[in-house]
């Protein structure tokens, strides 16, 4: 007999691929394994932005909405609208559901602006709570919880918690003194394979062919010389540049250079899946990356802290490819010319998916 599933997760928070994939993974594994699952339609500027809401964006960016919001409700099962945390707490108290599950994503992660205590589930429920790869900060942050002296309550009020990095595993066993056993376990959109993937959402075509794909937040000048490095070493005639920070970059010499800033999600994977190599700063570029048994690298991200590297690293050496990380200031040392042995990878991802998938179960 199915469990009745409220997830409570980030997607759709400013049109991100990462978030809203993740929420869409997590979401059908739920439903494959037997379970009625609603992912909570939870923030202020959550999934169910009315028409009007998003007349009022400008440009390509509404219509990236409006792509977002059509892939979200194919896909997605979630709840009305919930704008504040008292409507998340009287929707999960006013339905009879047997687990209220959070995660994944950076929702425990106090360093982001959209932190809320409501992710903990801060108030009673007379049924099981459970945290699914939840994402907090580097464990040498840890003093940084004292301004939240809830938490390692909150914590213990869970009837079973994972995390998707080492460091969330160290944070929640010491903020505990050890009362509370985390689980690292592998991202939601890893928990499907290459295979299901394609068959749950339609890839469309991509207009070039031989080309690195270039999924950036930032890019450094370091960066850049070792990415038309990545591009001249395989052979890839193009460089299409997905720009996820915002930021406009001039052509690149030497190069056929097409940068894009806006695309639907289903346009997003298949980028990723066609590219004969892909370069990114981005936690779901590297997982993508994987899955599609690309040649890639992982760019250290320079706007942004230790505490979110930690993600990449984990899931890097769980499949045994640490070595594809590249740390700011460390371009010049990388070797490109190392083939990334993806039968041996996927026999170490293939053992992690069981063991999450165990887990969830």
């Amino acid at each position: 007999m199915g469990k009745r599933i409220a997830v409570l997760t980030w997607f759709n928070r400013g049109r991100n691929y990462g978030q809203t994939l993740q929420a869409f993974a997590l979401n059908h594994t739920l439903r494959r394994m037997g379970h009625q699952c609603t992912m909570l339609s939870y923030g202020r500027s959550g999934p169910r932005l009315t028409e009007e809401e998003i007349n009022g964006l400008t440009g390509d960016a509404r219509e990236q909405q409006r792509e977002f919001t059509r892939f979200i409700k194919e896909h997605i099962d979630y709840s009305p609208r919930l704008r504040e945390p008292e409507d998340v707490r009287c929707y999960l108290q006013g339905n009879d559901f047997d687990i209220a599950l959070c995660g994944s994503d950076q929702i425990w992660n106090i360093h982001i602006p959209s932190f809320e205590m409501v992710y903990f589930f801060n108030f009673p429920l007379t049924y099981s709570k459970v945290a699914y790869a939840a994402s907090m900060m580097d464990a040498r942050l840890i003093r940084e919880y004292d301004q939240y002296p809830e938490i390692p309550r909150l914590l213990e009020d869970f009837d079973a918690v994972s995390v998707r990095e080492d460091s969330g595993k160290t944070l929640v066993e010491q903020l505990t003194y050890g009362k509370v056993r985390a689980t690292v376990v592998l991202d939601p959109t890893l928990l499907l394979t290459q295979e299901e993937w394609m068959e749950e959402v339609a890839l469309p075509q991509v207009e070039w062919n031989n080309y690195l794909f270039c999924y950036m937040f930032d890019v450094s000048v370091a960066q850049r010389s070792l990415i038309q490095q990545l591009a001249e070493s395989t052979g890839c005639s193009t460089i299409v540049f997905l720009d996820a920070g915002g930021h406009d970059v001039s052509e690149w010499d030497g190069v056929c250079f097409q940068q894009i800033k806006r695309v639907s999600i289903e346009m997003f994977l298949s980028l990723g899946c066609h590219a004969k190599a892909v370069a990114t700063d981005s936690f779901h570029g590297t997982v993508f990356s994987i899955l599609f048994e690309k040649n890639f690298i992982a760019l250290e991200n320079g706007l942004v802290g230790e505490e979110r590297l930690d993600r990449v690293l984990t899931l890097l050496q769980k499949v045994g490819l640490s070595k594809r990380l590249v740390r700011l200031g460390q371009e010049s040392s990388v070797s490109l010319e190392e083939r990334i042995p993806y039968p041996a990878v996927n026999v170490r991802l293939n053992q992690e998916r069981s063991a999450s998938l165990k887990w969830l179960s």
